[in-house]
């Protein structure tokens, strides 16, 4: 009995060690958590994302950048991913989804 709880407890760790890898693929990728009870996660989905926000929200593509700097503000990269990206991925148990960086503020843009 010993043993096959034991066998059980590696077998575990192993899932959780491959669910692990999984999820820091998906961060590099350009993933970022943006439901915790959901387990979902989102990515910017295109190259012209701001221009397509731009268009969404009537405003002028500058509006979404801070002056003097060159990527759009942080928060403009998570309204996209959370309202905008077609890009969602939903993990399964939710709990995994922790694993990746949150999109709070988040200044990850487009990753092709």
């Amino acid at each position: 009995m010993m043993h096959k709880a034991l066998n059980f407890l590696v077998q575990a760790a192993a899932a959780e060690a491959l669910a692990g890898e999984q999820m820091r693929e998906l961060a590099a990728r350009g993933y970022r958590r943006i439901s915790n009870k959901h387990g979902m996660l989102a990515r910017i989905d295109r190259p012209d994302w701001v221009d397509v926000l731009a268009v969404k929200l009537r405003r002028a593509p500058a509006d979404f950048y801070v002056p003097g700097e060159a990527l759009p503000a942080a928060n403009w990269a998570d309204f996209y991913r959370r309202m905008c990206s077609g890009d969602v991925v939903f993990v399964e148990p939710a709990g995994l989804a922790r694993l990746v960086p949150t999109s709070d503020w988040d200044p990850v843009g487009y990753i092709p």
